[in-house]
């Protein structure tokens, strides 16, 4: 299997890193969830979204494939959420 460079970008990081013996799918996905550890980094230190770059290049340099990873929080107020009675399963389906 071939080697991929992974580089995650956005505003703040750049990261890089090489993987190898993973199909092109599992490459970008390793790369997602590099992306995802990144935004999270960032929205635990107060941005409200973040959006990474996962880009993928093939052993010569040339870009295979390029995502966009969005990750945003809205703050809920506790009080404005009425209380609800609690789920039940439904067993008889007719």
């Amino acid at each position: 299997m071939p080697t991929f460079t992974n580089r995650t970008v956005d505003s703040v990081y750049n990261a890089e890193a090489s993987v190898s013996n993973m199909s092109k799918d599992d490459a970008l996905s390793a790369g997602v969830r590099g992306a995802i550890m990144i935004a999270a980094d960032e929205i635990r230190d107060g941005k409200a979204s973040s959006v990474v770059e996962v880009i993928l290049e093939d052993e010569r340099g040339k870009r295979a494939l390029r995502s966009t990873v969005m990750v945003s929080v809205a703050s809920l107020a506790v009080s404005s959420v009425p209380e609800q009675a609690p789920l039940t399963a439904v067993t008889d389906v007719q």
